[in-house]
């Protein structure tokens, strides 16, 4: 339910009691302690998570030497005190929660009701060394739908090391993933070094770390029993139906015996990249020889003697991840449909590898299912790789729990799939597939699969005329190096056009080079070929004298050449690269490479030799008009870069005053945001209020968290002050001001309160005018922030009136309501009313003399709507002005009983414009 931040007025209700249950448990250390590590690992490199358990509980209670897979407390006497560690599955630190198998979901759910009546604190356990990108985000989106956002307040960060001289705790400084994580524990951390464990002072250290964390708690995190009863219901319905699906596999029916004195079996292996393909061969072969430290780039064939029988399998090429079979290129088909001709006169079995480390999405199954289409289907059998990591689990809880695109998959296989841990030589769990397969052959009346001749001969034909053709264009090629946002395939729209142009401008006087990037995992067809040229094209024909085709990813190719990948896909990519006069250079992508870089440079060079300078830039009207069409941010440079097979997304609304473009412009127009990080982020929060003529202000803290995540994302960097008095706040702006803005871009402070008008409230409910927010900042008080952004956000009442509405005439009739924001307002259109003040564009979260409202449980509309539209349009780049603007037009559409809530921009003193972004 919405309630105001009012001035003045209000009596607190229930504060005795709310006093003196906190104060019993703030003055307290608990004589038992519950504790549960979470976090993840980076691909096999654990985080230590369950040694930092061993070193808490001083033994050896978990394992280290294998994958956690299932929740398990375990506890110990500690100093004195009997502690409980509760060591949880891990996901993959890199992969976003819907790539989490359900089984390890279900586990780290389950973890919190181990440890009765619940835990006192959430540990989650990183490596120091191991920034990876997407650690922060992974992290938070694990925490906030497996469990609650507010294990926030019971977490602390604790990074751990190998060792001692790796303990830097200015790391964490350094890389903005280990700061956001920080930045959620609100600053809490600590650095365990996981190879000393008879250092029983750095125990001491994280557990008094642990103790503050319950004392400002005021005890446990709060564990809701009904979720508990859902989450052992669901375990008792996986295994149910695991039990099932088990029973009706063992039942199914075999024909007659057909397999016996079989002495000869031919198996080919089918997945993607990463799945464990050429590790499941060489499972099989028992150390066949399929390279499993790299990709398969052409189907192998290794052969060898199993269990007494002659074994060949054809381990293929895997596609990228989980595209459709549209975007594998026709080396790669090529290769997935010759593996069934290796082995001839045909596979007995065409194994299906799916990996059990990540979950089986639905993207997943459409991408294996139109690869599926490339080979034979009849004689199929998954093969879920991984094995060590269903740990006590069965299989088939597994696929129960995996839900709907698993069970389909496995139902297509006729039921039949097999586990390997490629971990483990065991020849028991080969020997059983081979029996299995035999059980499938005993039911499949023609034996093994019969391979079309004349196709397979069609395809050898069609393969030595590209090898034929790889010689002659590589005699024709003048450059050769043998080791992102997808362009649409239509024509190119007005925003487009006006990028491409644009860009002309900003490398003046011209480009020395266009480079024209294609992606080699995937295909380049047609529609790519004529994107390319339409958008080349808008340069002028001069253009492709200037230009080079580079190859992207080139360490997909493998071993291949990359004129084996420019003949497979044939006429479209050739006649690009004929435009280009042969030329073209590779570039590995996974790392950067300077040796790789040199020759591009090289090629460059020969190429503005030749052309005796620059692309000369078209001086027309029609440049200048497109590039004041745009937005800047773009970066300047000698060369530019067309996508083959990519588009920018770019968005409509966008545009500047149709004046010409000068080279001035960005520096002129825009403020430049350049520093890592941009700057500081201050947010001044105001929960609890110390006099009784103040309701305390359930709810802020959701507007805090979204406020410390949508900064953090844009590159700030984030700290909170809590339940500050008036002179609290002044001292602590003061101090901010005080500090050295060299290395910043900005400064944004937040300030979450109680307000009147023209002012704002400390926790005592003194007054601090909003003139005073700003006095520390002022170019005299503080230099270094002298023509720099400053922005403030208040949220706090700014009177005691409320915002009436006044109805408009009626509009045309259209379809569509926009959602109510509270279950007891009244039922009027919000199209039918807007506020007496709106459409100024004058940040305020009400205008003077009016009322604020917040929502006790989701937090202030004004802030809540601030960080939306500050994530919405950081990505299509807008400037502060329209995000406020957009700001006040969907707080004001919003009805609050039967009052409305208008914000306002109060002071816009900028002299340039702001576009915040994403870094």
């Amino acid at each position: 339910m919405w309630k105001r931040d009012v001035g003045s007025g209000w009596r607190k209700q229930q504060r005795g009691i709310q006093t003196s249950s906190s104060s019993a448990g703030k003055n307290s250390v608990p004589s038992e302690l519950n504790i549960v590590l979470i976090g993840g690992r980076h691909g096999d490199e654990p985080s230590g998570k369950s040694s930092v358990g061993n070193i808490i509980l001083g033994r050896e209670a978990f394992r280290t030497n294998t994958f956690t897979t299932q929740s398990v407390m375990r506890q110990e006497l500690v100093s004195g005190r009997q502690v409980s560690v509760v060591d949880t599955p891990g996901w993959l630190f890199y992969n976003p929660l819907d790539l989490t198998p359900k089984l390890t979901q279900l586990e780290i759910q389950r973890s919190v009701s181990l440890c009765p009546p619940g835990p006192h604190a959430f540990v989650l356990v990183v490596r120091l060394d191991s920034p990876y990108a997407g650690t922060g985000m992974s992290a938070e989106e694990h925490v906030r739908f497996l469990l609650s956002d507010t294990v926030w307040k019971h977490a602390i960060v604790v990074f751990t090391v190998a060792d001692k001289n790796n303990m830097r705790p200015d790391l964490i400084r350094s890389y903005s993933e280990l700061r956001y994580l920080t930045e959620k524990c609100e600053g809490r951390f600590h650095v365990l070094d996981i190879s000393d464990r008879g250092d029983g002072g750095q125990v001491t250290e994280l557990l008094q770390k642990v103790d503050q964390i319950v004392q400002s708690n005021g005890g446990h995190y709060e564990t809701e029993e009904h979720v508990s009863e859902e989450l052992k219901e669901k375990e008792r319905t996986i295994r149910r139906r695991a039990e099932q699906r088990r029973t009706h596999a063992q039942k199914q029916p075999t024909g007659p015996p057909k397999h016996i004195g079989r002495t000869n079996l031919r198996i080919v292996v089918l997945g993607r990249q990463c799945s464990g393909k050429s590790s499941a061969g060489n499972t099989i072969l028992t150390g066949g020889g399929f390279k499993a430290d790299r990709r398969s780039v052409q189907c192998e064939v290794r052969q060898g003697s199993v269990a007494g029988r002659h074994v060949t399998v054809v381990d293929s090429p895997g596609w990228y991840y989980n595209r459709p079979l549209q975007h594998t290129s026709e080396m790669d088909r090529l290769e997935i449909q010759d593996s069934v001709s290796l082995c001839p006169p045909g596979p007995h079995a065409v194994l299906l590898a799916v990996p059990l480390r990540e979950a089986f999405t639905k993207a997943q199954r459409v991408a294996l299912e139109e690869h599926m289409s490339l080979l034979p289907q009849s004689l199929s059998i998954v093969l879920f790789t991984h094995g060590d990591l269903l740990g006590e689990r069965s299989i088939e809880q597994h696929i129960e729990a995996e839900g709907e695109d698993l069970r389909w998959l496995v139902e297509r296989c006729g039921n039949r799939y097999h586990v390997f841990n490629n971990q483990k030589r065991d020849v028991s769990q080969v020997t059983q597939l081979l029996e299995k397969i035999d059980e499938m052959l005993s039911g499949n009346t023609g034996g093994h699969c019969e391979v079309d001749g004349d196709v397979c001969e069609k395809r050898s034909a069609r393969k030595r005329n590209m090898e034929e053709r790889v010689q002659t264009l590589t005699r024709k090629l003048t450059a050769l190096n043998p080791l992102p946002e997808d362009w649409s395939t239509t024509p190119p729209s007005q925003k487009t056009k006006d990028v491409l142009l644009h860009g002309v401008t900003l490398c003046s006087p011209g480009p020395h080079a266009v480079l024209v990037t294609v992606d080699v995992k995937s295909r380049f067809c047609e529609a790519d070929r004529r994107s390319v040229e339409e958008h080349m094209e808008l340069l002028g024909h001069t253009v492709w004298r200037h230009a080079l085709v580079l190859f992207m990813w080139g360490w997909w190719l493998g071993g291949r050449r990359v004129e084996e990948y420019i003949e497979s896909e044939g006429e479209p990519l050739r006649r690009i690269l004929e435009k280009c006069g042969y030329r073209y250079h590779v570039l590995g992508g996974l790392k950067w490479d300077i040796s790789e870089v040199t020759p591009l440079m090289e090629k460059t060079e020969d190429m503005v030799t030749r052309n005796r300078g620059h692309f000369k830039r078209d001086e027309s009207s029609r440049v200048t008009a497109a590039a004041a069409r745009l937005s800047t941010g773009l970066n300047t440079g000698g060369v530019m870069q067309v996508a083959g097979q990519t588009t920018p997304s770019l968005p409509e609304e966008q545009s500047l005053p149709n004046t010409e473009l000068d080279s001035d412009l960005v520096e002129n127009e825009y403020y430049t945001l350049t520093h890592t990080p941009r700057g500081t982020c201050l947010i001044i929060n105001n929960e609890i209020f110390t006099v009784d003529e103040l309701n305390d202000r359930p709810g802020t803290l959701k507007d805090q968290e979204e406020l410390r995540k949508v900064f953090s994302k844009l590159g700030f960097e984030v700290e909170v002050r809590s339940d500050k008095t008036a002179d609290g706040i002044r001292r602590v702006l003061k101090e901010l001001g005080g500090q050295d803005f060299r290395e910043a871009d900005a400064l944004v402070v937040c300030v979450l309160s109680h307000g009147d008008t023209g002012c704002v409230l400390g926790s005592d409910g003194e007054k601090v005018s909003l003139r005073e927010l700003t006095q520390p900042f002022r170019s005299r008080n503080a230099p270094t922030l002298a023509g720099k952004p400053k922005l403030f956000f208040i949220q706090a009442c700014q009177g005691s009136d409320y915002q009436r509405g006044v109805l408009l005439p009626p509009p045309p009739p259209s379809g569509g309501q926009d959602d109510t924001l509270q279950e007891d307002s009244v039922s009027l259109h919000q199209d039918e009313m807007v506020p007496n003040d709106a459409d100024f564009l004058m940040g305020m979260s009400t205008v003077e003399d009016c009322k604020a409202f917040r929502d006790k449980k989701k937090g202030s509309i004004y802030i809540q709507e601030l960080c939306e539209q500050l994530e919405k349009r950081a990505v299509r780049g807008d400037d502060i002005v329209s995000v406020l603007t957009a700001v006040n037009r969907e707080v004001g559409r919003r009805r609050l009983k039967t009052y409305k809530q208008m914000p306002e921009i109060r002071r816009n003193t900028l002299t340039k414009t702001l576009v915040l972004k994403f870094i």
